[in-house]
């Protein structure tokens, strides 16, 4: 990461498996006998997205592992559209992450869906949630996160323009 000229590393979990309680073991011993001393090393944070069915599936898992594990290079990729799929209310994910919140993945998402869609498409109330961001004080990137749009990124990117223009 800092080779490439970032200080930002955004990473993920694996899936939950069998056994939570070893996978919870083995990702705090990953990040304080490895990662976090790397990060460290290379002057890079590190960015945890919690996403429905991994490891850190929402923000009770989050909260738990920054609070465990309190380190000044650990923080949070927030994908709004998981935090709809996961937690009783986005704003309120908002705000108790706040202080960790380094990164946002901004799209749009149908009800009880996991589905990437672009601002404006889905049935999330991007309004409130995007003003719960400016009320912590968010001031970090809008990263469009969308999947399988390979048959016609250029659209993809226009819809996505145009429903942050909507919003913003």
């Amino acid at each position: 990461t800092a080779a490439m000229g970032s200080d930002l590393l955004i990473l993920n979990t694996p899936r939950r498996g069998d056994d939570p309680a070893q996978q919870w073991h083995e990702l705090v011993t990953w990040l304080q006998n490895g990662l976090l001393p790397e990060a460290q090393r290379h002057g890079v944070r590190l960015a945890f997205e919690p996403e429905p069915g991994l490891v850190l599936h929402g923000l009770g898992e989050m909260l738990q592992l920054l609070s465990h594990l309190p380190h000044p290079l650990l923080g949070v990729n927030l994908d709004l559209g998981h935090a709809w799929l996961t937690d009783a209310s986005v704003p309120d994910t908002v705000a108790q992450l706040a202080p960790w919140l380094w990164h946002v993945h901004f799209e749009d998402f149908p009800r009880g869906e996991h589905l990437h869609l672009p601002p404006g498409e889905g049935a999330m109330p991007l309004a409130e949630i995007h003003a719960a961001l400016q009320r912590v004080g968010y001031a970090g990137p809008y990263t469009i996160d969308l999947f399988n749009i390979a048959d016609d990124p250029v659209g993809y990117a226009a819809r996505s323009l145009a429903g942050l223009r909507r919003l913003l």
